[in-house]
């Protein structure tokens, strides 16, 4: 029997030098706790590819009616890819399917809030109407969305994904101040 413990221990041990040998970036990087240690452009540039993706994504699974192969690809958690699932199948069992065109999208901004958690605020234009799937019959004219919207992300090894997101009120104005139409 300790024949056997010393077998295991040595064997977790080798393994595990093994491991760090060949990833010993990811083991000795030191990371950051606050957002000012890491490349900011690079973090910035990430997120935004991230929602980029999300939002083309997204589209694409509205428009197929949920194909399971969209909804894999979503650089996002479980619970929000339930939420755009459960959406998809409420238009389905309502015999439609939403069919949207981005028309603009705009990062706002990114704020870094964590050395892993980021904010992106955007402002989307989109073309939406909803039509049958089967012979792509349009139930309304189309209708334009000028929405603002906040994508929560987090990320997950090395890549980011959407944790949560939700539309927001627009910004402000630049010079909106006291007496300027801000508070």
């Amino acid at each position: 029997m300790k024949n056997l413990v010393k077998i295991l221990v040595i064997g977790g041990v080798l393994f595990t030098g093994v491991c760090i040998l060949q990833d010993w970036r990811n083991f000795f990087r030191v990371a950051p706790e606050n957002a000012e240690g890491a490349d900011q452009a690079e973090v910035e540039a990430a997120a935004s590819n991230t929602v980029q993706q999300f939002v083309s994504i997204a589209r694409h699974a509205y428009q197929s009616g949920g194909d399971p192969r969209f909804a894999e690809r979503l650089p996002a958690s479980e619970p929000v890819i339930a939420e755009l699932l459960d959406e998809i199948e409420y238009l389905k069992k309502n015999g439609r399917v939403q069919i949207g065109t981005l028309q603009r999208f705009e990062v706002l901004a990114i704020e870094r809030v964590a050395a892993n958690r980021a904010i992106v605020r955007t402002a989307e234009d989109w073309v939406v109407y909803t039509a049958d799937p089967a012979s792509g019959a349009r139930f309304e004219p189309d209708r334009l969305h000028a929405v603002f919207a906040e994508y929560r992300l987090a990320r997950r090894g090395p890549a980011w994904q959407v944790a949560e997101w939700d539309l927001v009120a627009p910004p402000p104005p630049p010079d909106a101040g006291p007496g300027n139409g801000g508070p």
